[in-house]
This record gives structure tokens, sequence and C-alpha cells, in this order.
């Protein structure tokens, strides 16, 4: 891993792993590099990788601001998105634009959809799609054809007893149907287990696709 981390605006911290500076491939993770057991994984991956990190989950990665009970969200997505752009360009600069995907769980894999239109593949594993509004605000956007998708969504995610959060099995599966059917290479896997299930296992199901066009689990 490259030494140090860089910071831009106090808020996103970033640490770059180069697997080999020939490849022409690089996935833009959110995770924490200290915390992570994709690491050992991510090495054998025929990809660089920058793991990206914010302080305020909740606050840095929602699209607009959000109180929904006692949820709340500041909405600071678009600072983040141009935060991720500068780290981007800076990456490019010294590795070369090629091919670049990102990849995030839960309000991340949210974030990584909202982004699309900067990355020619998206991993959004058991992605916060039950945000209200956003599935609908993502279509209007003429969010970009041909492109790769991955998601995914853990069996027992949409059983939940807050009604809000039961709405992301159905959200899921429409932006799944439209993405299909509008000319993207989709895949929605069914993963077992609830939200907080083996989150690293199915980032890394996500990101071997996305760079392999393979994937481990059911669909």
């Amino acid at each position: 891993m490259k030494a140090g981390q860089e910071c831009y605006n106090n808020n996103m911290k970033h640490a770059e792993l180069i697997n080999d500076p020939e490849l022409n491939r690089t996935v833009y993770l959110f995770t924490s590099p200290e915390d992570s057991g994709l690491l050992p994984h991510l090495k054998s991956l025929p990809a660089n990788f920058v793991l990206l990190e914010v302080d305020d989950w909740n606050g840095e990665l929602s699209p607009w601001p959000l109180k929904a009970g006692k949820m709340q969200f500041a909405g600071r997505g678009e600072e983040t998105l141009a935060e991720l752009l500068g780290i981007k360009e800076m990456h490019e600069s010294q590795y070369g634009s090629g091919k670049a995907f990102i990849a995030g769980y839960s309000l991340a894999g949210l974030f990584s959809l909202y982004a699309h239109r900067y990355f020619d593949g998206i991993v959004s594993c058991s992605s916060s799609l039950w945000f209200p509004g956003f599935t609908d605000r993502l279509k209007g956007s003429g969010i970009d054809r041909e492109k790769r998708f991955y998601l995914s969504l853990g069996e027992r995610e949409e059983q939940s007893r807050n009604q809000l959060l039961a709405t992301v099995g159905d959200q899921t599966r429409g932006l799944y149907e439209y993405l299909r059917n509008n000319g993207n290479d989709c895949v929605l896997v069914s993963n077992p287990g609830g939200h907080f299930d083996q989150p690293d296992e199915r980032l890394l199901m996500g990101i071997r696709w996305i760079l392999e066009g393979q994937t481990n689990g059911s669909k």
C-alpha cells in the first residue's frame, strides 16, 4: 500500500493499494484500510484500488438532507463527490485514466450510484435504496447506458419493522429492471442474511464481478 493518507477539506481520506502500476483498472472503494478484512483479497485482484473513508457517513454520503425518525442525513453528497473527483484526478495523473469503477456498501452503495456518471462500473451492495426519492431521481437523471452495475441485497433486509427501510427490496428490484431494460450490463444478487451480515464478502463478490464478469452468488 502506498504510504500515508491524503485528506481533502478534512472530510475524505484515501489510501492507494497499487497492485501493478501498469494495470489500467482502478476501483474506488469505500472502506477503512485499518479495519477492512478485504485487503488481503484485494491484493490478488487485477486492479489498483483507492480506499476511501469519510468521518460522517450519514452526512457526507447522503444526496440531500433527510430526517426520518431518529435518522438524520445532512445531504452533503455533492461536496463528497467533488472531493472524490479531485482524488480521482490526482490518481489518474500519476497512473493514467484507464477504466474506473466505484464500490460501496449500504449508504456508500447508494452514493456509488449517485456518482455513476463518472465511472465505468458500479458495485452497490445492500444499498440504502430506501432513501426517499432516490431511485426516481436516478432514473430521471438520464442514467448512462451501456455501463456495468452490480446490485446485491440480503434476503432479510426488506423484512424490517421500519416501514421506510422495508421498501428497500422493491426499490432495488425496480432499479435493477430499469437498468437492465435500458441497455446496461446489470446483475442483482440475493445474499443470505440481513443488512449487517458479511459486508466484506458481499463487496468482494461485487468487485470480482465488475472486474471479471462473474458472480459467486445466486441471482
